[in-house]
């Protein structure tokens, strides 16, 4: 039961059986003048599975080509970093030998002194090289700073070897010791290795003793103990960038001044 106001007076307002509100004299209560508020959303229709579908498949393709396009951009980074690495360490390297070899030291005694000959061992070729090269030399390259020997002569024997402090893998290993007076039961390879730097998997040596039409001629194998060559190509292999990828080559030339010297006698 409803109360409205009708003509200054309260009535009882009831539902008749089809819905309509009537005064408890039965007739029909009036209608409001007020509109109806019009709806926000009508009209309006969402987003259909399909679309939904189409947008999320726009969003995954454009998130993969840019996670592909970044892991590209790390790896050629990553490539970078260590391929700079190596270059580093080769220089390193490299910059040692090319002083070592330089300061190569050769008595000028007016005789033949074999005792300061250079030496070279053929072993391989390539990037698995381990050639093995010995020569005296004065200055404190390619030796401890600390040894006692590193005041006067004193040969070196540079070659590729495993190294145990890094799990095998290999490194530019030298051994080094007095190139004079030393007992007559002194083996050289019983003095213990040193290494100078890691990441080199290969050493391949060769040797110029005279030129051909203005070019040099190199050799691999060098059977004279007793004289010092002109010249020593080196080439370090270094580890490489991906298993199974070339290895980092690097080469150079180095003459040696004091060649001439021992060649007179």
């Amino acid at each position: 039961m409803m109360l409205t106001q009708v003509t200054g007076r309260r009535e009882h307002v009831r539902r008749s059986r089809w819905g309509r509100l009537l005064t408890t004299r039965g007739a029909p209560l009036a209608r409001s003048t007020r509109q109806p508020r019009a709806c926000v959303t009508c009209g309006r229709r969402g987003f259909t599975l399909l679309e939904l579908l189409i947008a999320m498949s726009l969003m995954v393709i454009a998130l993969t080509i840019s996670y592909m396009t970044f892991a590209s951009v790390t790896r050629a980074w990553q490539r970078g970093v260590a391929l700079s690495d190596r270059i580093s360490h080769a220089d390193y390297v490299m910059d040692q030998l090319v002083s070592a070899l330089r300061s190569a030291y050769y008595p000028d005694t007016g005789v033949n002194a074999p005792q300061y000959g250079f030496w070279l061992e053929n072993n391989g070729s390539g990037s698995r090289a381990r050639d093995e090269m010995s020569w005296v030399k004065i200055g404190s390259a390619m030796i401890e700073r600390q040894a006692a020997y590193a005041k006067g002569p004193h040969r070196v024997q540079v070659t590729v070897a495993s190294d145990p402090a890094r799990r095998s893998k290999s490194g530019v290993a030298v051994r080094a010791w007095r190139a004079y007076g030393q007992p007559e039961e002194f083996r050289p390879d019983q003095v213990e290795r040193f290494f100078v730097s890691g990441k080199v998997q290969g050493i391949n040596c060769r040797i110029a003793t005279n030129m051909v039409n203005n070019r040099i001629e190199w050799e691999s194998d060098w059977d004279a103990t007793n004289i010092i060559p002109f010249a020593v190509e080196v080439t370090l292999y270094m580890e490489p960038l991906d298993e199974g990828a070339p290895a980092v080559k690097i080469q150079r030339a180095i003459a040696l001044p004091v060649a001439p010297q021992s060649w007179r006698f």
